[in-house]
């Protein structure tokens, strides 16, 4: 088999480069033998010579011994070199990819923080025209603000002065319909007296048991019926005693209380027919106390009284009326001043059937 021609080779054409130093290797050494190829590895002639230890002097027998004497040697510095190379160029391509990606990534921040610090100014720049334009209509609005406070004031004042000619005005009114004006008072008090007296008679026609009505004898005259205020002449009695008969009948129910209470305390019996109407009196006190002041005096006419002092309007008088009807006969009948006016009733009338059987002999004995 012929062998391959070989390839025109044009002299002094640098084609390759020595992985040691970088030199350019020209094709016709590697033919001569000069220059080495292994392994995807060129060492020219300036490396090889100093690898096989020989210098340009040297005669050519000895270079063919010492080529194969070094020829292991500088392939191993060749490996290791070209390992040493790889390794380091695999490093300065992996810390140049981290730093490429690096300032990929710092340039790609700095272009965010450029593009929000354009966004600001723009909107700085916004909202400082907006301020600018609106700045005169705000100084338009104070102004009218400013003249309708001015004028709410001068609108004050004057209100101010109306109210207070109003207020004026209306107390003169006040006074003068004070002046013209009627106390109710003794108006009040005169119905007041009035109902209490209706009331007490009301109270007594309940109390008192019913009774066929009395036909009138031909000719006969009723008695003048006697108003509960006016007290019967007291005949027989001291004078300190009858001026104090004559002031049961004072309008003033302190001067009637007072009255009754010095004819209970003379503890006279001629002083007990002048007391009986003082049991109806309009007067809550002087009711109570002249209630309380007959249990003194054991007369018919004095129980008779309290029986019907039982059904007294005010729980006050009722209660002091039962006490005196135990202390005066000695009877524990029971009554409850508190209860309601049914059973207060019967009550009553258990008083009324027991004062009706004993009146005839009671205080004789």
């Amino acid at each position: 088999m012929d062998p391959a021609p070989q390839p025109q080779s044009l002299p002094d054409v640098e084609v390759f480069f020595c992985d040691l130093c970088n030199a350019s290797v020209p094709e016709q050494d590697l033919q001569a033998g000069k220059a080495v190829r292994h392994q995807g590895r060129v060492i020219g002639a300036c490396c090889l010579a100093a690898l096989r230890g020989t210098g340009p002097a040297q005669a050519a027998p000895a270079a063919g011994r010492a080529e194969a004497r070094t020829w292991p040697l500088a392939l191993l510095v060749l490996a290791t070199v070209a390992a040493g190379t790889l390794h380091l160029d695999q490093r300065i391509e992996s810390e140049r990819s981290e730093r490429q990606q690096e300032l990929e990534r710092i340039a790609a921040g700095v272009r965010e923080r450029t593009e929000v610090l354009i966004a600001m100014d723009g909107a700085v720049d916004s909202t400082a025209e907006a301020i600018r334009a609106g700045i005169p209509q705000l100084q338009q609005q104070l102004a009218a603000l400013q003249e309708s406070l001015q004028v709410m004031a001068a609108g004050t004042g004057r209100a101010a002065q109306a109210h207070d000619e109003a207020v004026a005005a209306l107390r003169t009114e006040v006074e003068a319909l004070a002046r013209k004006q009627v106390d109710p008072l003794p108006a009040l008090q005169r119905l007041e007296a009035a109902v209490q007296s209706l009331a007490m008679q009301l109270a007594e026609l309940r109390a008192q048991p019913a009774q066929a009505p009395a036909v009138p004898q031909p000719g006969a005259v009723p008695p003048p019926r006697q108003e509960p205020s006016q007290a019967p002449a007291a005949g027989g009695l001291p004078p300190e005693l009858a001026h104090q008969v004559t002031r049961l009948a004072d309008a003033d129910p302190a001067v009637r209380f007072d009255a009754v209470d010095e004819l209970v305390r003379s503890k006279n019996p001629l002083v007990a027919p002048s007391l009986l109407p003082l049991a109806k009196d309009g007067d809550l006190f002087v009711r109570r106390l002249a209630v309380e002041g007959l249990r003194h005096f054991r007369a018919a006419p004095c129980l008779e009284a309290l029986v019907t002092a039982l059904a007294d309007p005010e729980e006050l008088v009722r209660e002091t009326a039962w006490r005196s009807l135990q202390e005066m006969t000695g009877q524990k009948l029971p009554f409850d001043a508190a209860a309601s006016r049914e059973v207060r009733a019967r009550a009553q009338k258990a008083w009324a059937d027991w004062a009706e059987a004993n009146k005839a002999t009671f205080g004789t004995n």
